[in-house]
């Protein structure tokens, strides 16, 4: 199997560039924004085994505040779901993106949706996988409609046909975006991402999705 680890750099990426910045006092944003750092740094720092394991209760216990302080934040959710998938505790992960979704995130964050499939399709679920990513694509379908130089949106929904088992299709138009002249970092990803599915199957995705922190 290939490894994928750019892939979850470009996924989480297109999270980060759509998080919502709406509603919320700016200060408890700004607040927010602080204790996600924090977490993300400590659990960088797991990852790279330069501090103990069991700081990732510190971790889930920072993002736990940023949600509280603002949650709208969709870049904590986001962050607390990779933590929890790092660990094998899917069925947690699965009920964070919930959260999100249940708090109206999913119409300006469609990830969500996509994140919602893809726990379901690691939890064995592929039905309830194949309805979110039907949904994701309308969604992202309309963010292209009002901007169609978004091309980050558009590869996502070539990532989603890909998902759905539309391989060759999801590849080939990946192929034809990258004819056209894109800034330099969403070229990049968008290679990253046709790179990906050239060298895995989905399932060879899905399971890199669920490899845990103590399986690296």
């Amino acid at each position: 199997m290939k490894t994928i680890s750019y892939f979850f750099l470009f996924f989480l990426l297109c999270i980060c560039a759509c998080s919502n910045t709406n509603s919320s006092l700016a200060s408890n944003r700004d607040k927010a924004i602080d204790k996600q750092k924090e977490a993300s740094s400590i659990y960088c720092k797991i990852v790279l085994k330069q501090t103990e394991a069991d700081s990732i209760n510190v971790v889930l216990n920072l993002l736990n505040e940023s949600i509280a302080l603002d949650s709208t934040y969709s870049l904590a959710y986001s962050t607390k779901i990779q933590v929890l998938n790092s660990y094998g505790q899917y069925e947690e992960a699965l009920k964070v993106i919930q959260l999100a979704i249940d708090r109206n995130l999913s119409e300006t964050n469609p990830e969500l949706i996509v994140g919602r499939g893809i726990q379901y399709d690691m939890l064995n679920q592929p039905e309830k996988a194949l309805q979110d990513y039907q949904r994701a694509i309308e969604l992202f379908h309309k963010q292209s409609e009002k901007d169609p130089d978004n091309y980050n949106s558009i590869a996502t929904q070539e990532f989603l046909h890909f998902l759905m088992g539309e391989e060759e299709r999801g590849i080939q138009n990946l192929k034809e975006i990258l004819k056209k002249p894109l800034p330099a970092e969403e070229r990049t990803s968008i290679e990253i991402l046709l790179n990906t599915l050239q060298n895995n199957n989905k399932k060879e995705v899905i399971e890199q999705f669920k490899n845990k922190l103590s399986d690296n």
